[in-house]
């Protein structure tokens, strides 16, 4: 049974300021919170009650910020090992700090997800108060908070589930797709053997074959080779 206390402190200029203090014993757990008034207090007891009867209740979720472990990861080798464009990372995560770094990890469910979500999407860009953010960009802040969610379970184990996870990330426009036509691919094979580089037919021929990115194709080496009596596409110029 949770009991509900009423207290008061002294202002140092003068008076009284009331508040009203939460205090929860249950299953050998103890959790205590301040409210400003007797039903935020009575409702937040409730709440945690049922949390703990149901097996809900995470101890360490309500004893952390989010910006205590977005600090916690940006201290991290995760952090500075694994992320490419770290610049790009803190400033997305600075946005979280701003907005969301006093609330307790016990707050971020997947409804606050979803409301995160929503105010990214009428956050407008820098320097452009007329534009909000693009959905490409709106996940790309979606996905720093992420892995800082998933660093918080995996690592620190305040967390037992990440909201992000849950909800649906903002639905980016398809990009164009296009193929040459035949006409063009002879053009193009044209204008690599009048080229003064003597493989670029080779990798446009490779490319045009099997779809491969040039990073890949620039990498190969002989044993990736396998010729066998399979068909073969040739585009002829």
């Amino acid at each position: 049974m949770a009991t509900i206390d009423r207290r008061e402190y002294r202002k140092k200029s003068g008076g009284r300021t009331t508040y009203w203090r939460a205090r929860i014993r249950k299953h050998g757990l103890t959790v205590t919170e301040t409210f400003t008034s007797k039903a935020a207090a009575t409702g937040w007891a409730k709440e945690k009650e049922a949390d703990i009867e149901a097996g809900r209740f995470n101890q360490e979720a309500d004893r952390h910020t989010l910006g205590e472990t977005i600090n916690d990861y940006l201290d991290s080798e995760i952090f500075t090992a694994k992320v490419k464009d770290t610049d790009k990372r803190k400033a997305h995560l600075a946005w979280w700090m701003d907005a969301y770094g006093e609330h307790k990890l016990s707050e971020c469910t997947v409804a606050w997800a979803s409301k995160a979500k929503r105010k990214l999407q009428r956050k407008t860009s820098k320097g452009r108060p007329d534009t909000r953010l693009a959905p490409a960009t709106v996940n790309r802040y979606l996905a720093a908070i992420s892995a800082v969610l998933t660093f918080t379970i995996r690592e620190l184990h305040w967390l037992t589930e990440n909201p992000i996870q849950k909800i649906e990330h903002a639905n980016e426009p398809k990009g164009r797709e296009r193929f040459l036509d035949q006409d063009e691919i002879t053009r193009l094979l044209g204008a690599c053997q009048a080229s003064r580089n003597p493989y670029l037919h080779a990798i446009v021929m490779l490319a045009l074959s099997t779809g491969a990115r040039r990073n890949e194709i620039m990498s190969l080496r002989r044993g990736d080779l396998h010729l066998g009596d399979k068909p073969r596409v040739i585009f002829r110029s």
